[in-house]
């Protein structure tokens, strides 16, 4: 195109720069002339001498052919050449303006009708279009930059050199497919260590760097950082021949050997993976583990078999077809709702309330009736009319809502006479429409509205209610929404069930960091993992200066720092009573600090109870967890203790309920969501060919043996041989090392820990790492 323009300037300036009886010879010159002469009447603008006016036009399409030239790596910049074309043709029309002139004339007509108004609209038109100019300009200028920095990133990848194994046969590998990963890993020096954070995080002081955390071959990473790869390294190459694969194989192609007449054909078999590999991918996994997941993740079941299980297969979300689907609620206003109206607005009259009736609501549990009372009317007097407007409409219960908050009208709530079921089924597809990150279903509202609350909004909740209030029910509705809406590797799961019975069920799910808890003690130690976590998430957060776990999960994303994001971790305690009283003050202590301070890292805790005392919910839990549900309870007392106010003595049970959202200081009553238990075990069920679960070590949860002297990375080194003796004998009578379980058993730093057990193995005492298991002990000392 910039050739186009450039011949259409050298054409222009023909009739300017040739003399007279040349240009006379050239063939087409009248239509030549005539052609430039339309284009100067009629886009031009006469702004310039008649010695000058005829090289304008060659100009202008000599600047468009550099312009061409100079966006041809700039794509987003091919408007700023129609653009000045208009930009020069809006000039045209205001020099025509101020000079009377003719063209065009279907502008001209209604410009000189006032030449004033014309010339101002015109320059109006002129500063519009300067600043749109500038407007785009930023936004080309934005797009060309994403654009040649996704060009080097390419010429970058496609520059990098893979240094190949020496060897006359190089083993054949197939390139991964992105549908199904492969479950062997490249070494880490092959693709780069993660030098933004290291692997110390626990304990020590982390280091960024930015854009650096991928190193080409030239840059390798020395094997002196990792002892044990290195001397393991060493021993394949005295005893294994095969190379090492420089490349992720997806699988191993054997190439036949070429066979002479003389010799006879074998069966070719393919060659097993090298051990090596194992070894590498147990260290990336080591260093990938302070970046991403949850800390500590192991199987003691399973061991590695779970965590590639769970890699492996990618958790397709339950169908809706395993729910119930129930009748549609019905809403609409029948003769006999207001013939009760009318009978509402005749009680109050009987007590003197001058009061007219402005809206009747028909909620899938209560119709409310709005009632705008006269001037000089009192609202108590309404509200102490409550008992006598149940007595007249034949009504269980009736609470009263004085004012309706928005509104001059007070709401009187009366059961109806059927209630509607509101399935779980029904509430599922308004989940999709807010972009929650650990969303939960509540039911609907009296106006039918469904209600889903975000956890991390809330950002923990408290649930009380008496037996048979549908507290059970609403807590299985909000595992089921985890379980329909997000995956193990977005949300894990912590339920701890003092009755045993209720959230047993769930045992099994991938969701789950621990199997359900029943015991008060292992329910501290799980607290105490919860606070363990905590403290290591800020210790992410603030490496990569981050406020909050969503802002961490963008920049790992986008600076491709780890594989996974950090998982969302619900905490979720039934009857949460039976354990205050046992471990009281201990629990309280700990619930208090999660709730405080683990909104930011993405922990958060359900507390469920059925016996709302104030000795159960203490003033420190409830100042922490403001959001809060009532079911039915027994007194104004327990309703007050709740959610600090009355009105969930008004309740009607099975579902009914008041959500005080902290957010909010207005109550709202929901239906909540019905969630069967032949659904949840038909859910759970599917939930389990998920894949395994990928449970806490089971060490974290044994009994800690309470030692006469502590040690710390502080102590001076005369202390370190009784240190590591001391650490042998712990790992003797464990039969295995594992440097978290010495770090608890004998009080001292992660990295201490860390150095004990890559002592142990120089020494020969210990095997390599096993991934998710404790080291092998191969020796006993002398």
């Amino acid at each position: 195109m910039a050739i186009v323009w450039f011949l259409l300037a050298l054409i222009a300036a023909l009739p300017a720069l040739l003399p007279p009886h040349l240009f006379a010879h050239i063939p087409f010159n009248q239509v030549l002339v005539e052609g430039v002469n339309l284009l100067y009447d009629n886009g031009v603008p006469p702004l310039f001498s008649p010695q000058v006016a005829p090289l304008v036009l060659p100009a202008i399409f000599l600047i468009w052919s550099l312009i061409h030239l100079f966006t041809q790596k700039r794509p987003f910049s091919w408007w700023v050449v129609p653009y000045s074309a208009l930009f020069i043709y809006t000039l045209f029309v205001f020099t025509q303006v101020r000079v009377g002139g003719s063209n065009p004339p279907f502008l001209m007509e209604r410009l000189k009708k006032d030449p004033l108004i014309g010339s101002i609209l015109v320059i109006l038109a002129l500063l519009l279009e300067a600043t749109l100019f500038l407007l785009f300009a930023m936004i080309s200028r934005k797009l060309n930059r994403r654009y040649r920095e996704r060009l080097d990133k390419r010429s970058k990848q496609n520059r990098r050199v893979v240094k190949q194994p020496e060897s006359p046969k190089p083993i054949e590998v197939t390139e991964p497919q992105e549908e199904e990963p492969a479950l062997v890993f490249p070494p880490i020096r092959e693709i780069g260590n993660l030098k933004s954070i290291e692997p110390i995080v626990y304990s020590g002081r982390v280091k960024v760097e930015d854009d650096e955390s991928i190193l080409e071959s030239e840059e390798e990473e020395p094997l002196e950082r990792y002892p044990a790869l290195k001397k393991r390294l060493e021993q394949d190459k005295e005893v294994d021949p095969i190379k090492i694969p420089t490349k992720i194989p997806k699988r191993r192609v054997a190439v036949p050997p070429v066979v002479t007449e003389t010799e006879i054909p074998q069966q070719i078999e393919v060659a097993e993976e090298p051990h090596v590999i194992e070894e590498v991918i147990e260290e990336e996994e080591r260093d990938m583990e302070v970046l991403s997941g949850v800390g500590g993740l192991a199987s003691s079941e399973m061991g590695v078999d779970a965590l590639l299980t769970r890699q492996k297969i990618r958790y397709n979300y339950p169908s809706e077809d395993l729910l119930d689907t129930y009748p549609e609620v019905v809403t609409a206003v029948d003769e006999e709702t207001r013939e009760a109206g009318e009978s509402l607005i005749a009680t109050l009259k009987e007590f003197k309330i001058d009061a007219k009736l402005v809206n009747i609501v028909k909620g899938p549990t209560v119709t409310m009736f709005e009632v705008s009372p006269a001037p000089g009317v009192r609202v108590s007097s309404i509200i102490s009319l409550s008992d006598n407007i149940a007595l007249q409409l034949a009504a269980q219960q009736v609470r009263i809502v004085a004012p309706i908050p928005g509104k001059q009208a007070v709401g009187i709530e009366v059961p109806n006479r059927r209630r509607n079921i509101i399935g779980f089924k029904d509430l599922l597809p308004s989940i999709d429409e807010h972009d929650f990150q650990v969303p939960m279903v509540l039911g609907r509202k009296i106006t039918g509205e469904p209600v889903v609350i975000e956890i991390t909004q809330t950002p923990h909740l408290l649930i009380a209610g008496a037996t048979g209030s549908g507290k059970s029910v609403c807590v299985n509705s909000f595992i089921g929404s985890i379980l329909y809406r997000r995956s193990p590797k977005e949300v894990r799961l912590i339920l701890v069930d003092p009755k045993i019975v209720e959230l047993r069920v769930y045992n099994g799910i991938p969701h789950l960091l621990t199997p359900v808890i029943t015991e008060p003690k292992k329910t501290i130690k799980a607290l105490e993992y919860c606070l363990y976590e905590m403290e290591r998430r800020y210790k992410l957060l603030n490496a990569l200066a981050v406020r909050n776990i969503a802002a961490y999960n963008r920049k790992i994303v986008e600076k491709k720092l780890a594989n996974e994001r950090l998982p969302y971790i619900v905490v979720i305690i039934d009857e949460f009573a039976d354990l205050m009283n046992t471990v009281g003050k201990e629990l309280e202590t700990m619930l208090a600090r999660l709730a405080a301070m683990a909104r930011a890292i993405g922990i958060h805790l359900v507390l469920a109870t059925q016996r709302p005392s104030a000795n159960v919910i203490t003033g420190i839990i409830k100042s922490n967890i403001p959001t809060r549900i009532a079911f039915m309870v027994a007194s104004q007392i327990d309703s007050r203790i709740i959610i600090d106010e009355t009105g969930a003595e008004k309740l009607l049970g099975r579902g009914d309920m008041l959500f005080a959202p902290g957010w909010d200081p207005n109550s709202i009553r929901i239906q909540g969501a019905f969630l069967s238990d032949e659904e949840v075990e038909r859910i759970v069920a599917y939930a389990k060919t998920q894949g395994a679960p990928d449970y806490l070590d089971e060490s974290f949860f044994e009994e800690e043996e309470v030692e006469e002297s502590t040690y710390d990375d502080a102590d001076d080194d005369n202390s370190d041989e009784a240190l590591f003796e001391k650490a042998l004998r712990i790992v003797v009578e464990r039969q295995g090392a594992s440097a978290s379980y010495l770090q608890r058993r004998l009080k001292i730093g992660y990295n201490r820990a860390a150095r004990l057990v890559e002592q142990m193995e120089e020494e020969g005492y210990v095997g390599p790492p096993q991934g998710s298991k404790p080291r092998e002990l191969l020796k006993f000392p002398e």
